[in-house]
């Protein structure tokens, strides 16, 4: 499964799965925030979660679709489980 990986920049893969990592964790810390504009309720993660499209463009526009693909398979794992230590922080 890793053999995929073998002609990436090793740094900017680690920097796209972070970049992945921070953006999930920080909306799922962030949905609990409420905020009111304009009289309509959201919360902050309405902001801050559209940027994992961001992210996601980003890292296929970078390394391609396949590693992509790859690449965001393995940050997820990871970013459930920082979410879940962000909300039992709590």
């Amino acid at each position: 499964m890793f053999n995929i990986f073998k002609d990436v920049d090793r740094s900017m893969l680690t920097k796209l799965v972070l970049l992945h990592i921070i953006v999930i964790v920080v909306s799922n810390a962030l949905v609990s925030i409420p905020v009111e504009i304009l009289g309509v309720k959201l919360t902050w993660a309405a902001f801050t979660f559209p940027l994992v499209i961001l992210a996601t463009d980003l890292t296929v526009r970078l390394i391609g679709k396949g590693i992509a693909r790859a690449t965001i398979a393995a940050a997820y794992p990871l970013a459930i489980l920082g979410s879940i230590a962000v909300v039992l922080d709590r």
